[in-house]
């Protein structure tokens, strides 16, 4: 028999999606070594959900196998290996994804720097993000990543992987040495740096230590070992832009052109100044999230996918073969995420990126829910506290549900809409027959126009619709506000987006080379990103739903989700049926009349 016999499709490969599902939710249980202590509160609920989910897909197996059973011992001859297989790769992945949970916390358990209260250290750490504006701590000016090269407690050096949030205050003076460091919320990803300050425990997020510069001590902070010349250049070109944007650009634009371009506000960057207290940045920020948009301000998919597209355009034009159009996009995959802010979507975006680039390498067609899979499960076991990421699950929900439920939605929309259109211009003829001969006065050229807007208007509102499918319970869990009007904002600065970010990466890419054509780029991304400040604003007056933040509000998000995904399916079968016959019974009473 053969795999089209046997109901599997190439196109629709969800054979890894049970294995990922189980991944994710080993990842979020505490690991062995705290058990004991542990077995109380959340971690009582999480093993409870767990087990749940596990009860319930128990049952189901047994009714599809009594139900199959039917079917006679042909089928279950046919299908038993393969299923065989389907479980020994989750117990697999979840195998892994438990090992590399218990390594972590027994490598952070038995590391020097690990310490249960805080205590004065002296560090010498590889920055790994650039410096942004301190939201986690009070106090301090800015945060970065670092990763703990050693620590010195007293006379005694040891060595040390451990991650850590550095807060610093940007008054801080540097050390007076051959090599310094001028301001310590300045440095560079891959440089190394000596500095004193305390170190304690984190009170929150999943970086598991956080480490204070001393504001008192002259030259907390001094360069040990130069960044690499790729992450200098790097470095360099975002201070051009950033400091563009400053220079030339109006308040909005300030705010909103870093956002779009490299996933980081105006006012969240050190070498900007978007406002004396940063309530412009925090209104338009606000706007963006009531109107549903706000995930625009973000590095996601959609950037990679338009530079693949741009990539794969131009090597076509080039009549370039197969294999080096995908190594360049591979390649301008791992250049826009070196130049973007880090964050667990653009990782989540790269990876995925290069496996369908790597697909296309070996000849293979894109599957995007299989290199989903793939991502999640080596993102996860490689690094397992991504589990518990807002912006991972976001991007991840996001991709899962577009995939899902994308084709689906728009197929039904765009013959919704060309019935619904066809019984208006019915009802038209029948209830204003002059009207036909102003509709024949109508060139055909704008008719073809119009009929190619149908499709460009399904696919908008159909990826919205399917990305909050899943991303609607995360979003719930973040925040009280339920966009009530995010289809038509995403649908109105759509256009907008698009164009804004092509400017702003082609100008983040020029600035520093060319600052004349920088600075027209510049301007024309802020002319976009204005038109999406003004959308944000209307629809962020408009009024929204408000979800009460407790058990029973979880619960009823979750509900809203699955009813969001069964209204997604429900529409495809019979949006056509009810739209003729609402076309029907209009017609038929305005023959009557």
């Amino acid at each position: 028999m053969t795999r089209a016999e046997m109901g599997e499709s190439g196109r629709r490969d969800y054979r890894m999606l049970p294995a990922a599902l189980c991944v994710w939710g080993v990842c979020l249980l505490p690991p062995v070594q705290e058990w004991g202590s542990a077995l109380s509160g959340k971690a009582i609920i999480e093993i409870a959900a767990l087990a749940g989910v596990v009860v319930a897909g128990a049952v189901g197996a047994v009714y599809f196998a009594v139900h199959r059973f039917r079917s006679g011992l042909r089928w279950w001859t046919l299908h038993l290996r393969s299923y065989a297989g389907h479980v020994i790769v989750i117990c697999m992945a979840c195998s892994c994804a438990h090992l590399s949970l218990g390594l972590a916390h027994a490598a952070l358990s038995a590391d020097a720097a690990n310490v249960d209260t805080a205590i004065p250290a002296t560090l010498l750490f590889t920055v790994q993000t650039p410096s942004v504006a301190a939201t986690l701590q009070r106090g301090s000016d800015c945060q970065y990543q670092i990763r703990i090269d050693s620590i010195w407690r007293g006379n005694l050096q040891e060595p040390s992987r451990a991650r850590a949030f550095v807060f610093a205050t940007s008054k801080q003076p540097a050390r007076k040495s051959a090599v310094k460091v001028r301001n310590p919320c300045s440095p560079v990803e891959s440089g190394q740096y000596a500095a004193r300050g305390t170190l304690e425990p984190a009170e929150f997020g999943s970086v598991p230590l956080w480490f204070t510069l001393d504001e008192d001590t002259a030259g907390s902070l001094t360069q040990v070992a130069p960044p690499s010349a790729v992450r200098s250049a790097v470095a360099h070109m975002r201070v051009a832009f950033l400091n563009m944007c400053q220079r030339s650009l109006s308040e909005q634009g300030r705010i909103l052109v870093p956002g779009v371009t490299m996933g980081v506000l105006g006012q969240e960057t050190m070498m900007m100044n978007a406002g004396d207290d940063g309530a412009a940045g925090k209104r338009i920020k606000e706007n963006f999230k009531k109107s549903g948009i706000v995930h625009l301000l973000a590095v996601s998919g959609g950037h990679f996918v338009l530079l693949g597209e741009l990539v794969r355009r131009l090597m076509g034009r080039c009549h370039m073969p197969r294999v080096p159009t995908a190594v360049g996009i591979g390649v301008a995959y791992v250049t826009l995420s070196m130049l973007m802010y880090p964050s667990d979507s653009v990782s989540r975006a790269l990876v995925m990126g290069l496996m369908m680039s790597s697909a296309m390498v070996i000849g293979r067609p894109a599957q995007a829910m299989s290199a989903l899979c793939w991502t999640v499960l080596g993102c996860l076991i490689l690094d397992p506290g991504m589990a518990r990421s807002f912006g991972f699950a976001l991007s991840c929900a996001a991709v899962a549900g577009i995939v899902l439920f994308n084709g689906v939605i728009q197929r039904a929309l765009i013959s919704g809409l060309g019935m619904g259109a066809a019984h208006v211009r019915s009802f038209v003829r029948t209830a204003a027959p002059g009207l036909i001969t102003l509709e024949q006065s109508v060139p055909k050229s704008l008719h073809e126009r119009a009929s190619r807007c149908v499709p460009w208007i399904a696919e908008a509102v159909a990826v919205t619709l399917s990305a909050q499918v899943f991303t609607l319970p995360i979003q719930l869990l973040m925040s009280t506000t339920i966009p009530m009007w995010s289809v038509f904002a995403n649908i109105c600065v759509a256009p907008f987006v698009t164009f804004s970010t092509f400017a702003g990466l082609a100008a983040l890419a020029t600035a520093w080379v060319i600052p004349p054509l920088g600075l027209v780029l510049v301007h024309m991304a802020s002319c976009g990103t204005a038109v999406m400040s003004g959308f944000a604003e209307f629809f962020g007056t408009l009024c929204g739903g408000a979800w009460e933040s407790s058990v029973s509000g979880v619960i009823s998000s979750c509900i809203v989700g699955v009813a969001e995904a069964v209204v997604a399916v429900a529409v495809a079968v019979i949006s056509r049926g009810v739209i003729k016959k609402i076309g029907h019974r209009i017609a038929h009473e305005w023959e009557a009349i």
